[in-house]
């Protein structure tokens, strides 16, 4: 069985959206792409701020339902504290192999004031 996590993207406005994938890079591309939710389509670009493996697919969907269910503020300790770092394109990330990645995908930090709850339409959520 293959890897699933769930993520958090960072939208353009500033507010989070999360979801689960097995393939977190295609899923991102997806996302800028306009075809990753109704949702991020209107908020291009996203950057992934947050991403965990879990070890399948029940489990990601509870935690992706625990994570929507967090307040901003908790969600922002999250995204404060999850370990990455981008160097020659590779977003590295704890647990995770290098993955070439644009660097405007990557997640630049920052303060936010708005979130947005997924409301569980984010189909085919891959995320490494």
């Amino acid at each position: 069985m293959s890897a699933v996590y769930v993520y958090i993207v960072e939208c353009a406005d500033g507010t989070y959206y999360t979801g689960w994938t097995t393939d977190p890079v295609r899923r991102l591309k997806m996302h800028n792409a306009g075809r990753g939710s109704r949702y991020t389509r209107r908020r291009r670009p996203v950057r992934l701020a947050y991403c965990e493996e879990q070890p399948d697919r029940a489990s990601a969907q509870r935690r992706e339902l625990v994570l929507k269910r967090l307040s901003r503020g908790r969600k922002q300790a999250l995204v404060d504290g999850f370990d990455r770092t981008l160097s020659d394109g590779h977003l590295v990330v704890a647990g995770m192999p290098p993955v070439q990645v644009a660097p405007e995908q990557a997640f630049s930090g920052g303060q936010h004031e708005s979130e947005h709850e997924n409301d569980g339409g984010g189909q085919d959520h891959r995320c490494p």
